[in-house]
């Protein structure tokens, strides 16, 4: 995978410059971050009239960059672009691992893995957008789709041994470094959960409907299980977010002549 990633477009990433214009937004994030590792302040007064830096996006990626940069000794830029590139080939990986698990068929395995690395949207988002952050914590999606598959259909079935409550945990933690990573992964992940359960439900042979709930009982705990035990940051970044946006329709454009009356511009 990884030698067929890199002729496909990973000597591009690599070696090229930086990809796509929203890149240079998280590159500048992510040297103010590196500026204050590993002890992040609550606040950024340099970014528009002032906004939270610890919760007003989410710090792993640039976190996991700045530690590598850190380690061996590369610029951030370097670390950038390892991870952009490393990322596609983890997902293809994980994608080959899900294959295998599920269908223990090693030819199938490999081929959906490498369908993911020479298809477009393995790249998309870096070339076209510069999406850093959705484009490296896409590499958690395959293996946290894997448990929560793994976990779902064992805890259908009531089955609760030691290996369904360690697809719990391992389904938990993924959930978190997805939402410590980018809140799109997070939710997508969830999304399938609850899809993937429904379906499950609907083709089961009996107990359909008690399946149903169970699967919406499930996705709940999940959503809960992760909260709680990534609360330390999803909770402060849900009140930020929230209190963010309950101005934005005032700071969002520039006051026009018309949000004022006659007697205000005298």
């Amino acid at each position: 995978y990884t030698s067929v990633a890199y002729l496909v477009a990973g000597h591009e990433v690599v070696s090229g410059g930086v990809l796509g214009s929203d890149a240079w937004s998280f590159i500048s994030r992510m040297k103010l971050l590196a500026d204050y590792f590993p002890k992040y302040p609550f606040w950024n007064s340099l970014e528009g009239g002032g906004v939270s830096l610890l919760y007003g996006y989410p710090p792993f990626i640039h976190t996991l960059i700045i530690f590598t940069a850190r380690v061996l000794n590369w610029t951030l830029v370097e670390a950038l672009k390892f991870w952009e590139f490393t990322s596609v080939v983890i997902f293809a990986f994980g994608i080959f691992v899900y294959a295998w698990v599920r269908f223990r068929i090693a030819v199938v395995s490999f081929l959906a893995g490498l369908f993911f690395v020479i298809s477009p949207i393995a790249w998309m988002w870096m070339f076209e957008w510069g999406f850093v952050a959705e484009q490296i914590a896409a590499m958690f999606f395959p293996f946290t789709v894997l448990f929560v598959d793994l976990f779902l259909l064992q805890a259908i079935e009531g089955n609760w041994s030691l290996k369904t409550r360690l697809y719990l945990f391992l389904t938990v933690l993924f959930l978190g470094l997805s939402a410590l990573s980018h809140p799109f992964v997070f939710t997508g992940v969830l999304s399938f959960a609850l899809v993937y359960g429904i379906i499950i439900a609907i083709f089961r042979k009996k107990a359909k409907l008690k399946s149903l709930l169970k699967v919406f009982a499930l996705t709940f705990s999940l959503l809960a299980l992760t909260t709680l035990a990534f609360g330390f940051w999803l909770i402060p970044f849900y009140e930020y977010t929230v209190l963010a946006n309950s101005s934005s329709g005032q700071a969002s454009r520039p006051p026009v002549s018309t949000d004022y009356q006659e007697r205000d511009m005298l």
